[in-house]
């Protein structure tokens, strides 16, 4: 009985942390991307706009989006590391 309830547990946790949006340090993505780049951190500043941009995007879209395009995209195989990959990686899914 108690080995069920845990394992109950155990996906309900899983399923939970599947259907949130995956959290990505911005100004660590952002000073990778633009640290040679830009000594007045103008392009830092652009960066941090554009993801904090993708992340509010991506909190309603994220919840529309197929659980298959979601495990995909925010995959650790894949790569992403930035709320505008993941948004570019779901809009690709879904005109599919």
């Amino acid at each position: 009985m108690i080995k069920v309830a845990v394992l109950t547990l155990g996906l309900a946790v899983v399923t939970q942390v599947a259907e949130n949006i995956p959290r990505y340090d911005i100004d660590a993505s952002c000073r990778a991307q633009t640290s040679s780049r830009d000594g007045t951190g103008e392009r830092m500043a652009a960066c941090v706009r554009d993801e904090t941009a993708a992340r509010e995007q991506l909190a309603s879209s994220w919840a529309r989006a197929k659980p298959r395009s979601r495990e995909v995209c925010a995959g650790e195989e894949r790569g992403i590391t930035s709320y505008a990959d993941l948004a570019s990686c779901l809009d690709m899914f879904a005109s599919q």
